[in-house]
């Protein structure tokens, strides 16, 4: 190839593997075994067929890979070939070439004959083996196996051929890295996936198992202070009362969590939503508590349908004007639901005239069962604002939130442009 000038000349070279082999057979001998690594395959036999390659490719006749155990005291036997391995399985770092190399990080190399360990020499040479060679794995400055190779005869080493088994332990050693925490990963996901199912079915069973007692409780409560009303005295009344109070938020936390758990796992069904009539079932829900406190309702944007899951929609909405009437404060006398456009996604909102929220409060607002600390005597399941940012997610949107103390706040949740509607929305339409 005649020499190019970067700036101004073009060079293209049609990539051939066996071109390469004849121009440069130690870039063709690395790319051979990094596309081996590179297929899928368990740690055993990732590390069987890349001891056979580096056999195939190099002047030795045998040869045993090592990898470091966890506690890094020493070395396990993970593949051999062409050798009896029996007394080899485990190598401590404080023993032969093998561990030196390890513990030194260094290529060894040295024939059997001058080994001083007699024992050493007289198991190696019982196997016909004449030298030996040490590669140390290393991969980020790390040692993390050892390659012993061994050949029957006499072998002449030059640099680059040192060079070479270097690398090519190199890429061993980061393979194997690489497949340990992928099974690592592999296993701690089986084990997220197992814990999220026991829990999906505690919280199941617990919901189901709490709501009725709670419901029955309340009835009983209820019952017995409407009957016995005259023949209670004012204590007994309270302790009514504290009972149906007590009840009620049991009921409301188990609805909470079951709209939670709903919000994150149910399917959507997408459809084209009337924004207007969600803001108009909200306003009724919420319409004797506005009416009482003197809380005017405001609507701003386009009321048009947006394809949505209208239950998600509508818990959102719902959620976040209870959270305003819940937290706005006496100084709260408007409430404005709206939309915006945002470009790829539509943003809708609740805000409210009321006291506002800390900025340093503001950060953690959408995590499960969080409260604000100023919340801590006011009823509630720590969820609401959970479920609006869960909606959101769901449609490819997120939520936030814009506050200052004595202003007001104003929560934000978007849902993505463009969703397809679910084939049984479609149907139902048509």
């Amino acid at each position: 190839m005649n020499p190019v000038t970067y700036k101004t000349d073009l060079i293209t070279v049609t990539f051939n593997k066996r071109k390469l082999l004849r121009r440069n057979r130690v870039l063709s001998v690395l790319l051979g075994l990094s596309d081996l690594l590179s297929q899928p395959r368990n740690l055993e036999d990732l590390l069987q067929e890349a001891l056979d390659y580096v056999l195939a490719h190099t002047p030795f006749d045998a040869g045993r890979l090592y990898l470091m155990e966890p506690d890094g005291a020493g070395l396990y036997l993970a593949a051999h070939r062409g050798m009896d391995v029996a007394g080899l399985e485990r190598v401590s770092l404080h023993e032969g070439f093998t561990g030196r190399s390890a513990r030194t990080c260094s290529f060894i190399a040295q024939s059997v004959a001058s080994l001083g360990d007699s024992r050493r020499v007289h198991l190696l040479t019982s196997k016909g083996l004449a030298v030996v060679v040490c590669v140390p794995f290393v991969v980020q400055d790390r040692v993390e196996g050892v390659m012993n190779l061994a050949a029957r005869k006499a072998v002449t080493l030059d640099q680059d051929q040192v060079d070479l088994l270097m690398v090519l332990g190199h890429l061993i050693g980061a393979a194997a890295v690489h497949m340990k925490t992928e099974e690592e990963l592999r296993t701690t996901i089986r084990e997220l996936r197992a814990r999220k199912e026991t829990i999906k079915l505690f919280v199941s069973s617990i919901t189901h198992d709490l709501k009725s007692p709670a419901v029955g409780a309340h009835g009983l409560a209820r019952r017995l202070s409407e009957s016995c009303r005259d023949r209670l005295d004012e204590r007994e009344k309270a302790y009514c009362q504290q009972i149906l109070k007590a009840t009620e938020h049991i009921v409301s936390m188990v609805d909470e969590l079951n709209g939670f758990i709903r919000t994150r796992e149910m399917p959507l069904n997408l459809q084209a939503v009337s924004v207007g009539e969600v803001w108009r079932a909200v306003r009724r829900e919420f319409s004797e508590q506005l009416r009482q406190r003197g809380v005017a309702w405001q609507e701003e944007g386009s009321p048009e349908p947006v394809t949505a899951d209208e239950l998600m929609l509508f818990r959102a909405f719902r959620n976040l004007v209870q959270n305003a009437l819940i937290h706005g404060g006496e100084s709260l006398k408007t409430l404005r639901v709206g939309r915006r456009d945002a470009g790829t996604h539509h943003v809708f909102f609740v805000a409210d005239d009321g006291r506002g929220i800390a900025e340093e409060d503001q950060g953690r607002l959408f995590e499960p069962f969080h409260r604000l600390r100023s919340s801590k005597d006011v009823e509630g399941s720590g969820l609401g604002l959970a479920i609006v940012r869960e909606a959101a997610l769901r449609h490819g949107g997120d939520a936030w939130v814009r506050s200052r103390p004595g202003e007001g706040t104003a929560f934000f949740f978007s849902v993505a442009k463009g969703l397809e509607q679910t084939e049984s929305a479609e149907t139902a339409g048509g």
